[in-house]
């Protein structure tokens, strides 16, 4: 009896063609945000969404660089392409979020410069440095009136929060085990890379054009201007 396997079922291009598809995506992504500042006022709204927009971009450079490379690569690349699609998702359900992703930020901040402070030790030439950056942060917040979030919300949360906990259980699952150095990974990589690439490959766009498209709704992108570049994208 053949084996049957995953891949049978999953086809995709070349290497070139890949990145060139991808390269597409990117460029709409940048050309978006280029129109949008420039024909746009900016916004609170408009400045999370365009900075979610370019992360896209982003991580989807770094797929493309990991295409000939190892598979872990490729699988953080499509985790934080699903996890950014799920924060924009979370922000247009509802725009009271905007608030708490921004002060997220700067919790996010202040935790980073306190590790660094504990690592290096509070007599560094930095330190002076580092502990004014927290202080500016933290007067960032009252400034803006934010409210203080303690800790990040992790993926799962926001996935149950958002509805989409059954995709969370089934993908994020993976992309752990393929993320991190796991003993499956690890004792079978030449079968981790041919079983799953495929599905990275797919997801990490898949992720991709679902956020962009979004992101042209939430901030009524035209679109003449959204579809102007790159494959098609559904919605916009």
């Amino acid at each position: 009896m053949t084996k049957n396997t995953l891949k049978d079922h999953v086809k995709f291009g070349s290497q070139g063609a890949r990145k060139k598809g991808i390269n597409d995506v990117i460029y709409r992504c940048r050309h978006i945000k280029r129109w949008y500042e420039k024909n746009k006022e900016r916004t609170e709204k408009s400045a999370v969404f365009l900075n979610l927009l370019a992360s896209v971009a982003d991580y989807l450079e770094v797929a493309n660089e990991g295409f000939d490379k190892h598979i872990s690569i490729l699988a953080m690349a499509t985790r934080n392409q699903y996890e950014l699609n799920l924060r924009i998702t979370s922000l247009i359900n509802d725009e009271k979020e905007l608030t708490n992703w921004e002060s997220e930020g700067i919790t996010d901040g202040i935790q980073a410069h306190e590790g660094f402070l504990y690592m290096s030790g509070e007599s560094t030439p930095y330190s002076a440095i580092v502990q004014e950056e927290v202080g500016r942060l933290e007067r960032l917040r009252k400034k803006w009136n934010l409210p203080i979030v303690k800790n990040s919300m992790g993926a799962g949360n926001l996935a149950g929060k958002v509805g989409l906990k059954d995709e969370h259980d089934t993908f994020f699952k993976l992309y752990s085990k393929l993320v991190h150095p796991s003993s499956y990974l690890i004792n079978a990589k030449d079968y981790c890379t041919d079983t799953f690439f495929p599905i990275l490959e797919i997801n990490v766009q898949f992720y991709a054009v679902s956020s962009i498209a979004m992101v042209c709704e939430a901030l009524q992108i035209p679109s003449k201007i959204s579809k102007q570049y790159g494959p098609k994208i559904d919605g916009s």
